[in-house]
């Protein structure tokens, strides 16, 4: 599905007399990767290196040098995939047999063909990750998202991995757009990037505009709002890659940029904005918080809905904006945005005309967290307006949920929740502060379960001070209730900036480094009680191997149609 931010701010433009037009690069660039054509070169790409690194061995095991380092890293990589017998060659052939059963399938899909729909996308995904392996150390991981190990986040590294052809996945594609973008001679391109995952890729594109356009770049999204101290260490960042950045909530300043553009009011007031003067970097004031049922419908008129890999048309809805609890040790998802809701008749509103105009009735609901009463209040409208929609939404282990709440919103069309579950240790539990009943998640997931709902369970390993047998409590409850779970993950804790933890580091037993890059939101620390770098990788093992015997083998289709 599309992305949520880019189709609001159109809509806000819009509604203010601008006019503004939308592009979802994510969807057209791994089209792009898909191509029969672009497939083949990956794969001579690949055959080639790994034949000069199998001719020209002189650095395995040698880790002495950072160039070692990576050559070891490209040989070990590209001997998994040959070694494994992947029969690489038929990847072009293979995709496009794929993508037309995909096609086949959103002609007439059911909850029936919900494996083959798993299978299909587990296959494009493995198809993706090999094929990016021609640009290591830089790949595309299993989550469709952008990895590259050796890359520190400071200024420099970002530019020589931006400017490397070798490595720079997104260039090829990129360089393909540009021409399409200079014959629009607009005078405004914004670019959201959301998170770190996607900070490459912006900024390739960002770059490229930069040069080749008359137009004022500006570089919106969460990602920046956390990392604002790395731009005022960094004017040159401004050459480069933007006239301007935006920060925090945009749906207001985005029309005072527009104004700006067109000579309507000066730069200084344009809140949310930072932008270089005179060599200076400037930070305007930041605007007042928006109300979420004041804000424009997101328009998606200029959108494909029709390219997207869901069977269904699936947009994002937003019911609430923040987080109505806010204080996880570990998160900072919610930082710099107000908590406020949007009117259920508002909502409502919305997803009739999204109906109408665009044939929509599958919704992902992307708030940090629906709050029980909120979805009570919610599933009785959507029934009594008869909309006949289904939606995915995320949600917290709070005491208010009953199964009489999870069958009516199964009755008004929720089919799946993303839980928060973290872990399966009562201590680790309390220290991450989740402010709901420890013992009642498992007697939820039940209640989910038999209401025909699909249960999605994400864990964390590694949080300070958590020891291996705690660990393992997250295991034996993924693997006891694997009947009531249809999908999970385990993933390592990450401190990240603005979060709780951070600035109470003594209370969770950590010392956090001095020592970051100005444009991560990752910060190193270090600690005398958590798990060992052994003691993880058998988690990673274990975890694996519960995957394999209860998740990945075992058909997890609901009973309830």
């Amino acid at each position: 599905m599309p992305h949520l931010a880019l189709p609001t701010l159109i809509a806000q433009l819009k509604n203010n007399g601008f006019s503004a037009k939308g592009m979802d690069l994510n969807i057209e660039f791994f089209n792009f990767l898909l191509d029969k054509k672009y497939i083949s070169k990956c794969i001579k790409k690949i055959e080639d290196t790994y034949l000069f690194l199998n001719q020209n061995k002189s650095f395995l095991g040698k880790e002495d040098t950072l160039e070692n380092k990576i050559l070891n890293y490209k040989y070990d990589k590209l001997k998994e995939v040959f070694e494994n017998n992947i029969n690489i060659n038929k990847f072009a052939e293979y995709s496009s047999k794929l993508i037309l059963e995909l096609e086949k399938l959103k002609l007439k899909y059911t909850d029936d063909d919900f494996e083959k729909l798993s299978l299909i996308k587990y296959s494009l995904n493995k198809i993706i990750y090999v094929c990016s392996l021609a640009f290591l150390p830089t790949y595309i991981d299993r989550r469709f998202e952008y990895q590259n190990g050796f890359m520190s986040l400071n200024l420099n590294d970002i530019k020589n991995i931006i400017f490397d052809e070798s490595q720079n996945i997104f260039l090829d594609f990129y360089k393909s757009k540009i021409k399409e973008i200079q014959e629009q001679n607009y005078s405004y391109i914004g670019i959201s990037i959301g998170a770190g995952s996607q900070l490459i890729s912006g900024l390739t594109i960002a770059n490229l505009l930069r040069k080749e356009t008359n137009a004022h770049i500006n570089i919106g999204g969460g990602f920046f709002s956390r990392v604002t101290d790395g731009l005022l260490k960094n004017p040159d960042f401004f050459d480069f890659f933007a006239h301007s950045v935006s920060y925090g909530e945009g749906e207001l300043s985005i029309v005072e940029l527009a104004k700006y553009i067109n000579d309507q009011i000066p730069i200084e007031n344009v809140h949310n904005l930072i932008y270089k003067k005179d060599k200076n970097i400037i930070i305007n004031g930041e605007s007042k918080p928006v109300i979420l049922s004041r804000i424009s419908n997101p328009d998606y008129s200029d959108y494909d809905l029709g390219k997207y890999y869901y069977p269904q048309r699936i947009i994002p809805l937003q019911t609430n904006r923040g987080c109505y609890w806010r204080k996880c040790a570990f998160c900072s998802h919610s930082y710099g945005k107000t908590y406020t809701v949007k009117k259920i008749d508002d909502l409502i509103n919305e997803i009739a005309q999204n109906k109408l105009k665009y044939n929509v009735f599958s919704y992902d609901i992307i708030d940090e967290a629906i709050h029980p009463n909120f979805l009570d209040r919610f599933s009785d409208a959507l029934i009594e307006n008869k909309l006949n929609i289904n939606f995915i939404i995320n949600s917290r282990f709070e005491k208010e949920i009953t199964s009489e709440l999870l069958q009516k919103a199964y009755k008004a069309g929720l089919r799946t929740i993303r839980w928060g579950f973290e872990t399966g240790n009562k201590r680790i539990f309390n220290l991450m502060n989740k402010g709901v009943v420890f013992e009642k998640r498992e007697q939820i997931l039940k209640m989910a379960y038999e209401a025909g709902i699909r249960n999605v369970v994400f864990a964390i390993y590694g949080f300070p001070t958590e020891k291996y047998e705690e660990a393992l409590d997250t295991l034996t409850f993924l693997e006891k209730n694997h009947k009531y779970i249809q999908s999970t993950s385990f993933g390592e804790f990450c401190l990240t900036v603005k979060s709780p933890i951070i600035l109470n580091p003594s209370d969770y037993g950590i010392v956090v480094s001095d020592n970051f890059d100005d444009f991560s939101i990752i910060r190193r620390y270090t600690e005398k009680n958590g798990l060992s770098e052994e003691e993880k990788q058998k988690l990673k093992i274990k975890f694996k191997d519960i995957l394999h015997k209860y998740y990945y083998n075992t058909p997890k289709i609901l009973n309830k149609k």
